[in-house]
């Protein structure tokens, strides 16, 4: 729309000054008449057009004084000639249409006694029943076209005690074990946070040098991913890359640090972390730098699992973990120093002793010729 402005210039005896006033478009016109008998002119009464207030607003602009008195102008001749000129600005605007983003579409689980869950459309939950602590549900909300759509599979685990020779635990519920640490009573088996001895190393002793690490040790149950399984087409060997994309969303998204296995046995996993190889850094400076970067995202990781965090919990494969603990291995030096120490002072004594005999004799033979 075209804007307007008004120039306006207002004339006395004492000079001519000019000032902005806003004002209404007035029709433009031809000359002042100043005679007698009607005639056409844009001259505006000041009673029907200015108010005091406007007078005096711009009193401070005029060079002579003007005198209102019952809303008209003094006997001084004050004329007011009024120019009216009209610019238009023909500013284009120009609008940039950014696309919306498509919103992300839920399905709504709702069951008696508990909060209301939205699973996102593409994604699963594994929920878990307050009145029933026996059983669970895998939920998945698919792409049904206009509408997502939402399916739950009960996950049932049987409650089994566990029975040890001194000790009776009920199903969930705490325990331990010389060597292996905290563990869980779940569905009849105990559940620990090490693997059994015998069964795993995490200090490989290769002379000179004992191979150490960042180690997460977790313990699993064998009857969640069998009832999981068949849902999820997942298993025990899909885990790191579960964890490495865990770590990430809920932990740190800023980290170099990957998630390797280590081991594997019955019902435990192990999994080191690692800093991307660099040639130009000795081994036990690597091992510093993955302690130092890696450590606290295992033990956050080993939290989650042993208080059942909410996000790692329902997780479709992730919720199969049930006890974890964080290992930092680092070489003993001197250690190693020492044992080489050792096996030369033993080669040295096994070295003189094949050679005592034959010292032994020839001591002999010079004792019986002098």
């Amino acid at each position: 729309m075209p804007s307007i402005t008004t120039s306006t210039t207002v004339a006395t005896f004492a000079g001519i000054t000019e000032v902005e006033i806003p004002l209404h478009p007035i029709p433009p016109f031809n000359s002042y008449l100043p005679t007698e008998g009607p005639f056409d002119t844009n001259y505006i009464e000041a009673s029907e057009s200015y108010s005091d207030s406007i007078i005096q607003q711009h009193s401070n602009e005029l060079n002579s004084s003007i005198e209102v008195k019952n809303g008209n102008l003094s006997e001084e001749q004050l004329f007011v000639f009024l120019t009216s000129e009209t610019t238009e600005d023909d500013t284009t605007i120009s609008t940039t249409t950014t696309p919306k983003p498509v919103p992300t579409r839920y399905c709504l689980v709702q069951r008696a006694h508990q909060n209301d869950q939205q699973i996102a459309e593409g994604k699963s939950k594994r929920l878990y029943l307050l009145d029933d602590p026996e059983c669970s549900e895998l939920c998945t909300c698919s792409d049904g076209g206009e509408n997502p759509t939402l399916s739950c599979y009960a996950l049932c685990v049987p409650m089994v005690p566990c029975r040890t020779s001194l000790a009776f635990y009920s199903h969930a519920s705490p325990a331990y074990q010389a060597f292996r640490g905290r563990c869980l009573c779940y569905s009849g088996r105990f559940i620990c946070m090490r693997p059994p001895p015998g069964e795993y190393s995490l200090q490989a002793k290769v002379l000179p040098l004992n191979v150490g690490g960042v180690f997460l040790l977790l313990g699993y149950s064998s009857t969640d991913e069998a009832l999981l399984r068949p849902h999820t087409n997942l298993g025990i060997q899909d885990a790191v890359r579960a964890l490495q994309q865990y770590m990430i969303e809920h932990i740190n998204n800023q980290t170099s640090c990957t998630l390797t296995l280590f081991n594997m046995t019955d019902e435990n996993v192990i999994i080191s972390a690692r800093l991307p190889h660099d040639p130009k850094v000795n081994p036990l400076e690597l091992l510093r730098r993955e302690k130092a970067q890696c450590k606290s995202i295992l033990e956050a990781i080993s939290q989650h699992i042993n208080t059942q965090y909410t996000e790692l919990s329902s997780d479709r494969l992730l919720s199969i973990f049930k006890m974890a603990e964080m290992q930092v291995i680092i070489p003993d030096m001197s250690g190693s120093s020492n044992t080489i120490n050792f096996h030369l002072g033993l080669q040295l004594l096994l070295l003189f002793l094949t050679i005592l005999p034959t010292i032994f004799k020839l001591y002999t033979s010079i004792y019986h010729i002098l």
